[in-house]
């Protein structure tokens, strides 16, 4: 609606569009989604994360999202039925609640990464020329929507579109799991 929150200064739980809302510690939100009618009206939320800060979400499906500095998301306080969409500008991590009825997307600047259930990071910052992709756990499709380019990738692999060119490059990075083991645990 309009309303700015500093989350810092937050103090307590509180209840947007028909959903609790709790901090827990210094950068956590998370947003329950018990006892809710089938059919809710989509209410979305922005949060953007200040240089030198890190911010860790949990959205109302379970999904785990832990942003780092100058980093921004756009994501629906309850999802709706069908797709679940949330849009990032700079850096996250997620790890996404299992749903095989309803596919997850992460739009990017250009692009857009599809999971199902996993664990991945993405960098696209607006300032520069590439995004990265780079699975950890399960299976996602990375899309460039300028050459409608889609490559599935499997755990340690790094797709790189470089934004000038349009191309997609994929990498092998066997360190991956260990990345994704101290994303998590640099960020919890």
């Amino acid at each position: 609606d309009g309303t700015t929150m500093l989350l810092d200064s937050l103090k307590g739980d509180f209840e947007e569009a028909g959903i609790l809302v709790k901090k827990t510690g210094e950068s956590t939100l998370s947003y329950s989604a018990e006892n809710l009618p089938q059919q809710v009206q989509l209410a979305y939320n922005t949060i953007e994360v200040p240089k030198g800060s890190e911010f860790d979400l949990i959205l109302s499906d379970g999904t785990r999202v832990w942003l780092n500095a100058e980093s921004e998301l756009r994501f629906p306080v309850q999802f709706g039925v069908g797709k679940r969409e949330v849009y990032l500008r700079g850096e996250a991590y997620f790890d996404v609640r299992k749903d095989t009825s309803r596919r997850f997307v992460v739009h990017l600047r250009e692009s857009n990464v599809t999971v199902l259930g996993t664990s991945f990071n993405v960098k696209a910052y607006g300032d520069e020329d590439y995004i990265y992709t780079t699975l950890v756990e399960g299976q996602v499709r990375f899309t460039s929507e300028k050459e409608h380019e889609e490559v599935t990738l499997r755990p340690g692999m790094q797709s790189v579109l470089n934004l000038k060119s349009g191309k997609t490059e994929l990498k092998e990075r066997s360190e991956e799991r260990r990345v994704g083991k101290e994303c998590r645990s640099r960020w919890s």
